[in-house]
């Protein structure tokens, strides 16, 4: 595999694996919490790649009407403006319902959407232009949708603990899309007018990407309407959404008094029983996660010789609250017209046997191919994908939902990642049976359909996936497999990741020392690819930070160049 192309279309077209599927679930709650999709990329950078690259088309095709609105001005206000920006933000955290409006009129989708958003009630509601009904009570951690093609109600777990705020609320939509709107330059400009008799202040933003015109109460602060037209990325079509907001006293108290059937069905896929307990078991050593510490991670390709091809390697670092992973190319390009920088010419003699400090002394920001920084109040992201640099920064810790590579996310999953649903995918997860062939352990499954009429996860080609997980109770539930089968319209992919290997840290605390990872998938010919991985994991319970290690500015100002 010496061809960049062929690398590329594998990064692409390789099964889902763990973190893939940790990592959209979790981002597509955190990018919005309406339900863009579970639909899962690639692995890893490639999705954050997807993500930054098709952000504005994903937010206003779904309908994300209030992330539009407050798209990225909190921290673009002053200018003499008599309304800062910022008091926006704050407005909308005084009032006890926000109501929206919206007409969207965008390739995919057209039509009128309704939002209720409720700090004070931590519930998130949404009416999509097909009549679907979701209610998100963050309170009692519940999740309900309603389908009127079958007049079902599924009732699933959801879970409010990734952000600061309330997922989905317009204060979360601030804080998520800040940063992405400020690397973009966008132009604000000001005027004071009149709307429907009250004195407003019309505010502009400008940006390569969206024109966005919003209409605030001067009084209050209050956003009154907004109308966005932007550009899709990578095509000529341009998408509107046009919103008008008031603020109720009251909103709706559950999913039946948004016009839900009273002989709906009801599906209820929240766990029970032994399968509950085992998700609380798992959950709070997934919490408790480990002390202080330095972790590099040595990933390799295994050939048919079971000889090893560096592949990746990944240094984590952690230090209290503060959390730092960056990733390095290690792969040999040799020979290829790729011109990506690589840690291959240092590391090849000595691998797979390098040492923590070895590998410290070797890694650069130059050849990171991407870095996450939790400095104790927001996460930073650098990523540099095929030459393409993008910076984003996001007030919650990242980290704590399990996709991005730490000591905590390598030991075992996340299980409130892993069971988020949405209105357009189910989720049910069952206890597994004692099996002989695994001596001790315990698990579960988690079964994932799709609710859409075409029969598919979102934007995937995948109909139907059952993940199962394996943990050890005599090992602090550690994670000892996981395997995944997903039935695609090319064909059968498996996923089998398995511990190979463990030991303790000074604290007793287990954790894996090496993984192995087996894959097999179809691509879009239905040719059968197969591909083994190995993970080696090294641990320095005593470590020595740099003053720099957790700061997160230099990732927001260096440039593509690495400076």
């Amino acid at each position: 595999m010496k061809d960049r192309r062929a690398l590329e279309r594998l990064l692409r077209d390789a099964p889902f694996n763990s973190d893939a599927h940790v990592d959209r679930a979790v981002l597509s709650e955190l990018l919005g919490q309406w339900d863009r999709s579970i639909g899962r990329p690639s692995q890893g950078n490639g999705l954050r790649r997807h993500i930054m690259r098709t952000m504005t088309g994903k937010l206003i095709a779904a309908g994300i009407v209030l992330a539009l609105v407050v798209t990225g001005f909190i921290r673009l206000g002053g200018h003499g403006s008599s309304i800062a920006l910022g008091d926006i933000a704050e407005s909308l955290r005084q009032v006890p319902w926000v109501h929206v409006t919206a007409t969207i009129d965008a390739p995919g989708q057209r039509g009128r959407i309704e939002e209720w958003d409720s700090l004070d009630r931590h519930t998130v509601i949404k009416i999509d232009p097909d009549g679907v009904i979701t209610y998100r009570d963050y309170g009692t951690e519940t999740m309900y949708v309603y389908q009127p093609g079958t007049n079902t109600v599924t009732v699933s777990p959801t879970t409010g603990r990734f952000n600061i705020e309330v997922p989905g609320s317009p204060v979360a939509a601030i804080e998520m899309m800040i940063s992405f709107q400020e690397e973009e330059g966008a132009q604000v400009t000001y005027e004071a007018v009149v709307h429907e008799g009250i004195a407003a202040q019309e505010i502009r933003i400008i940006s390569d990407r969206q024109d966005v015109t919003l209409i605030c109460d001067r009084e209050t602060g209050l956003p009154l309407s907004m109308e966005t037209v932007a550009a899709l990325p990578d095509t000529s079509e341009r998408a509107t959404v046009s919103a008008a907001f008031d603020y109720p006293a009251e909103g709706p108290a559950d999913i039946y008094s948004l016009g839900v059937p009273a002989d709906a069905k009801v599906v209820d896929n929240r766990p029970a029983g032994t399968a509950a307990d085992l998700v609380e078991r798992v959950q709070s050593q997934f919490d408790a996660g480990y002390e202080d510490h330095i972790v590099v991670m040595l990933e390799s390709y295994v050939d048919a010789n079971e000889l090893l091809e560096p592949a990746q390697i990944t240094v984590m670092w952690q230090q209290g609250p503060k959390k730092r992973t960056s990733s390095y190319h290690a792969y040999n390009f040799t020979g290829s017209k790729s011109d990506w920088p690589t840690l291959y010419p240092l590391v090849k003699d000595a691998w797979p046997e390098l040492t923590v400090p070895e590998v410290l002394a070797l890694v650069s920001d130059d050849v990171a191919e991407t870095q996450w920084i939790f400095d104790g109040t927001a996460s930073t992201n650098r990523s540099n994908f095929s030459g393409q640099v993008n910076v984003q920064t996001i007030r919650t810790d990242m980290f704590q939902h399990g996709g991005i590579d730490s000591l905590a996310s390598l030991a075992r999953p996340n299980p409130s990642a892993l069971t988020m649903a949405g209105s357009t995918v189910q989720k049910k997860l069952e206890p597994l049976p004692a099996d002989p062939n695994r001596p001790g352990l315990v698990g579960f499954r988690i079964a994932t359909e799709p609710s859409r009429p075409d029969g598919r996860l979102p934007g995937t080609t995948t109909q139907t996936s059952v993940d199962s997980y394996w943990f050890d109770p005599a090992h602090d539930y550690l994670l000892m497999e996981q395997s995944t089968r997903a039935e695609r319209d090319e064909g059968v992919s498996e996923f089998v990741r398995s511990t190979v290997g463990t030991a303790q840290t000074p604290a007793g605390e287990w954790y894996p020392t090496r993984i192995r990872i087996t894959s097999s998938y179809p691509d879009r010919n239905g040719q059968i690819h197969h591909i083994v991985r190995a993970q080696r994991i090294l641990l320095d319970a005593s470590p020595v930070f740099e003053e720099e290690t957790f700061d997160a500015a230099r990732l927001r100002n260096r440039d593509g160049s690495g400076n």
